[in-house]
């Protein structure tokens, strides 16, 4: 399932201390204004994850759109988990899983921030900073450090950012016997088209995105 905010504070924690190091403050006045806006609009979002460096890739599709949202999430059990939330009633298609526990908020659109925020970032970088190949993205590579107050151990966390939008690509940590790799990408979901409301409706719980539940 979602592994609450700690993509969000690992992507910031990085970008926020390159930013702060390096932009002149109307540059960075400009990339959190255009990260705040971004952050309240939809999106969509592919999210793979394991916990142990040889164990197989759970995914969640995530969609936000204002209160609404909906998550599916295909883990190593039969079936297919669903979450929706309308704006104001919350439902899960499996009883065991508390609809409450599937909410994404926060997740895509603080990645979405940070990936607006790194944008203005990466540029300054370009001359000096290495680049590889990695998830099918041109990538620039961050190496930090998590402590237990932001991440779910203390260890090394390696994060990849594409090097021409600044979206955060891949996460991966480990320490104290703990392990997190984590792969983000955006699908391309229009939400003003027909038909999409009905990714918010309750009564729908049936997957949509079974194309897109593989690693």
């Amino acid at each position: 399932m979602k592994s609450g905010c700690l993509k969000v504070v690992i992507v910031l924690l990085v970008v926020l201390a390159v930013a702060a190091y390096f932009l002149h403050a109307n540059v960075w006045v400009k990339a959190v204004v255009d990260a705040v806006k971004i952050a309240k609009e939809p999106c969509a979002m592919k999210v793979i994850v394991r916990h142990a460096s040889n164990a197989p890739f759970d995914v969640d599709i995530e969609l936000v759109n204002g209160k609404r949202w909906r998550v599916e999430h295909k883990g190593q059990l039969p079936g297919v988990v669903v979450g929706i939330s309308d704006g104001s009633q919350t439902v899960s298609n499996m009883p065991a899983v508390p609809a409450t526990s599937l909410d994404p908020h926060g997740i895509p659109a603080g990645l979405r921030a940070a990936g607006v925020v790194c944008g203005a970032v990466l540029p300054l970088f370009r001359k000096s900073m290495p680049v590889e190949q990695f998830d099918g993205h041109t990538c620039f590579k961050v190496n930090t450090y998590a402590t237990g107050s932001s991440f779910s151990f203390n260890g090394p966390v390696q994060v990849w950012f594409d090097s021409t939008t600044g979206a955060p690509v891949c996460i991966r940590g480990s320490g104290n016997g703990s392990y997190l790799e984590e792969h983000f990408s955006w699908l391309p979901i229009n939400f003003a088209a027909q038909g999409t409301e009905e990714f918010f409706d309750t009564a729908h719980t049936t997957p949509f995105f079974t194309n897109y539940l593989t690693p």
